[in-house]
């Protein structure tokens, strides 16, 4: 009875409840960027064939639903209890909260700057390609700058939203938020770093290709945040661990 009653509480607390909807929402994202072959033939005699699909898109969605319905269920639980509960035992605007909002905010920005500087294989010359369009080129390089929009609104808006609804301590969600964040950052960054060739769409030349030259100021941006993000998260780590 009192393992299920500890369950309850933890259903009904809201620091639990956004943790949940942002790992459900990062999970949706992540799940947009898995490809896998897909048999395409529907005669069984006939020789296989397969095209590479993203399948787990209507997961993805569901995942999604799933995570709006939990942002709104944790701000009902905060007008719940907000009769009953304690007052905030730091300032809504502490410098981690701001801190983690400006590297949220960096990020976003981030991502209409230039991440990589490719050398157009076709035409000899460099050409600068923002975190956008990125996305719809190679498949690491570009479905999972999702995962960044992903993190940047996790930073922006869940962080500050746990410090609004949550009164109590708020050292493990806070901490889970900011970690997730920064790795859901982390991964598009070493995917842009680790791919040498680019297929991509120029509106004018339609399929060009790439090599890989240099990181631009929008991935150093991205490099800088992610590392502040992870820091914050490690720091509250080893707060709750004294």
């Amino acid at each position: 009875m009192k393992t299920m009653k500890k369950l309850g509480d933890i259903a009904e607390s809201p620091g639990f409840v956004v943790c949940l909807s942002a790992f459900l929402l990062t999970l949706g994202a992540y799940l947009q960027t898995v490809e896998i072959p897909v048999r395409i033939t529907s005669d069984p005699s006939a020789a296989e064939q397969t095209e590479i699909m993203h399948a787990f898109w209507p997961l993805s969605f569901a995942f999604w639903i799933l995570a709006f319905l939990f942002f709104g269920y944790s701000l009902v639980l905060r007008r719940r209890k907000s009769s009953t509960s304690v007052q905030l035992e730091k300032p809504f605007l502490s410098r981690s909260l701001t801190a983690a909002i400006v590297f949220g905010v960096l990020t976003l920005a981030s991502t209409f700057l230039p991440w990589a500087i490719v050398s157009a294989v076709r035409s000899g010359q460099s050409i600068s390609l923002s975190g956008v369009s990125l996305i719809g080129s190679n498949y690491w390089a570009g479905d999972v700058m999702y995962l960044v929009f992903v993190s940047s609104v996790i930073a922006i808006l869940y962080i500050p939203l746990l410090a609004f609804i949550e009164k109590r301590r708020t050292e493990a969600a806070r901490a889970f938020l900011l970690l997730l964040s920064g790795i859901g950052i982390v991964g598009p960054i070493m995917s842009v770093l680790s791919t040498d060739s680019w297929s991509y769409s120029v509106s004018f030349l339609g399929g060009l290709l790439a090599k890989f030259e240099s990181p631009g100021i929008g991935l150093l941006i991205a490099v800088v945040s992610a590392a502040g993000l992870i820091a914050l998260g490690i720091s509250d780590s080893l707060m709750m661990a004294r």
